[in-house]
């Protein structure tokens, strides 16, 4: 049998989810505290009750106050597993159904390949803790959120006051089995038979020889139980191949060899010692992120359960590392079903992912099985926006460059806004030029149906305030745009102070032996004297933005023509064109030229700062110092010497709007 669904009702964050669809390699998202790791906790409780194959648990794996939703002791807490029934299972299930209970011909007549086996599990924790397997009913695969009320067969069903008069009884008769006590008309089974049927007992059997292996985040170190298992697979005839085997997947997964030999100690009688090596030393004085890594190969290959549930297995990996382990869960998937809880975004930006869940909460946990396939239609990989920051940020901000989303994330902190808290991502565009790619409407439809908040920063560069009001209220936009005030990101780190900070610590970086203070105010003087040198800069700019527009000859004009022309003549055509263009503006160059100088001369004595390129601005005040400025590597590392009240108030205004 395989797990196909569960839904978890009044445990510890969920009040009621249900994890739907469950293939071979899940994975469940979501940020701290969401409930991830509540959801395969519940799994493996469910398991663990059962591990005994019995109908009543008087000692279940969870139920104490903090298991119970909002601490409630009032509401029970209640796991059903769906399990899809392989062929064989069914059949023998409907034999035994038929040779037990005769006078349920006619439902049996009802049971269909297709129906799946829905188990119930209640703990309850009044007056005594105990668990006890609530309902078992076959039910349709397409109704498992209403399995309880579209049930086709009921093997068994038990109401709570009942499995507390039950528990009553096999307390005290505890030394006895379970099912030889249960005779009892307060029980409702098949057929109204007033035991328990042999069908129901195989099924039971049959969940408890399941084999769940679960792995927390604090997994214990590697010891000497681990390397003298692996022991003794080397010296027991035979099963060296098992540690051949081992031995290749750690090879191939995480590029290590690992042997296992014997120690110096052994007592008389007892199984030799064992230590185990990592490339030819010691495995406790590997790095943390192989010995997590060897951990969980080593947890299920000497393990091999039916159903895998790891907590963060992605604990210390190096980001290489995270994704050959991705792999190895993967591969093992094809052999036993595979639950994963991940912060890790590289288990969500690789491809082939098809069952991702996404764990959120606000009162309480929620779960949504993830559209990979919408989500990579609506938004091409070509983008380069991260499947991850799709559905791990409840806000994403676009902005122009890698350092744009530095510089904000500096500043965040300075202003104490916490980005992290908030579920805050930012995706670089490439330039400004992308904007058209990333803002399309597939994209920001597919963003707005998943509640994310969108906002698009862009530098102001060269444009009139009628392009901007043009840019901000484009028809139909459901994001935010903000274009700047100032021509760049830069211009925004033009404080003296910290400048004068960065130029003592560039000083410092190569060396210098003087260790000369830099006055605030030769800052202020320096920047105001290269300001003026960048003036003609900045008009030349402006000039070029209208003056070199870009030559894009029609395509469509050459081939769509209905001109009864040769296809050369119709590309003559289309450039000559381009040529009437191009001269048509040759000849307005002079009164571009001083319709944009009388512009930059009109805001020149109170904006100076804000109209030329900050970057080039900064490398000429550092360069008056005997430094440089280079704006990929530096603008954070200024961006860090700045105080809060130092930082533009438009800048604080955007980032309060973040969050």
């Amino acid at each position: 049998m395989k797990l196909e669904a569960v839904s978890i009702q009044s445990f510890r964050s969920i009040q009621d989810v249900t994890l739907e669809d469950c293939g071979e390699f899940n994975v469940i998202v979501g940020k701290n505290n969401a409930g991830k790791s509540n959801i395969i906790l519940a799994i493996n409780a469910f398991f663990k009750s059962l591990n005994e194959g019995k109908l009543i648990i008087l000692n279940p794996p969870i139920g104490e106050l903090i298991d119970y939703h909002n601490y409630s002791l009032e509401v029970p807490i209640s796991i059903t597993v769906f399990f899809q029934l392989f062929p064989d299972e069914m059949d023998g299930l409907i034999q035994d159904i038929r040779d037990e209970s005769p006078q349920a011909k006619i439902l049996i007549d009802y049971i269909e390949p297709e129906l799946r086996l829905a188990v119930t599990v209640e703990v309850i924790n009044a007056p005594d803790q105990f668990a006890y397997i609530q309902k078992m009913v076959l039910c349709k695969s397409k109704s498992l959120m209403t399995y309880d009320k579209e049930f086709v067969f009921s093997i068994l069903n038990i109401y709570p006051r009942d499995a507390k008069k039950l528990v009553k009884d096999f307390s005290r008769l505890a030394e006895y089995d379970i099912i030889d006590i249960l005779k009892s008309d307060a029980i409702d089974f098949a057929s109204k038979n007033t035991s328990l049927p042999i069908y129901a007992i195989n099924l039971i059997k049959q969940i408890s020889e399941t084999k769940v292996l679960y792995l927390n985040e604090r997994r214990k170190p590697i010891e000497e139980f681990e390397a003298s298992e692996l022991l003794k697979f080397k010296l027991r005839r035979g099963e060296a191949q098992k540690l051949r085997t081992i031995q290749d997947t750690v090879s191939d997964f995480l590029g290590v060899d690992i042997d296992v030999f014997p120690t110096e100690r052994k007592i008389l009688g007892e199984d030799p010692e064992a230590e185990l090596d990592v490339d030819q030393s010691l495995v406790q004085v590997n790095g943390a992120g192989i010995r997590e890594a060897l951990r969980l190969i080593l947890d299920y290959e000497l393990n091999k359960p039916d159903i895998l549930l790891v907590e963060e297995p992605e604990i210390h990996l190096h980001p290489a590392l995270e994704t050959n382990m991705m792999r190895y869960l993967k591969t093992i998937g094809q052999e036993c079903q595979v639950f994963i809880t991940t912060h890790s975004t590289n288990f969500l930006d690789t491809a082939e992912m098809q069952n991702v869940y996404l764990a959120s909460r606000n009162n309480a946990t929620t779960i949504q099985r993830i559209n990979v396939e919408e989500a990579e239609q609506s938004i091409p990989r070509e983008l380069g926006i991260r499947l991850s920051s799709l559905f791990m940020f409840d806000r994403l901000v676009f902005v122009e460059g890698v350092t744009d989303e530095q510089v904000f994330r500096k500043w965040a902190s300075t202003c104490d806004v916490n980005l992290a808290q908030a579920s805050v991502g930012f995706v670089p565009m490439g330039g400004v030029r992308n904007l058209a790619h990333f803002a399309t409407e597939a994209t920001i439809n597919f963003l707005t149906k998943r509640r994310v908040s969108i906002h698009f920063i862009l530098d102001r560069d060269e444009r009139e305030d009628a392009e901007v009001q043009r840019l901000s209220t484009r028809p139909g936009a459901q994001d935010k745009l903000i274009v700047l005030n100032k021509r760049e990101l830069e211009n925004y780190l033009l404080s003296p102070k910290a400048i004068a900070q960065f130029i003592q610590f560039k000083h410092q970086l190569v060396g210098s032996k003087e260790n000369k203070v830099v006055e605030i105010a030769e800052i202020e003087q320096a920047i105001d004297t290269c300001a003026e040198q960048l003036k003609d800069v900045a008009i030349e700019r402006r000039v070029a933005k209208i003056s070199c527009p870009p030559i894009r000859p029609n395509r469509d004009a050459v081939l769509n023509s209905d001109a009864d022309i040769s296809l050369i003549d119709k590309l003559k055509e289309e450039y000559n064109r381009q040529k009437q263009q191009l001269t048509q503006l040759e000849q307005k160059l002079e009164t571009i030229v001083q319709e944009q100088t009388k512009l930059v001369e009109s805001d020149w004595a109170t904006k100076k700062r804000d109209l030329v390129p900050g970057d080039l601005l900064l490398d000429k005040v550092c360069q008056s110092f005997g430094v440089r400025f280079k704006k990929e590597k530096d603008s954070v590392r200024l961006a860090s010497f700045m105080e809060k009240s130092e930082i533009d108030s438009e800048i604080t205004e955007i980032l309060d709007s973040f969050v």
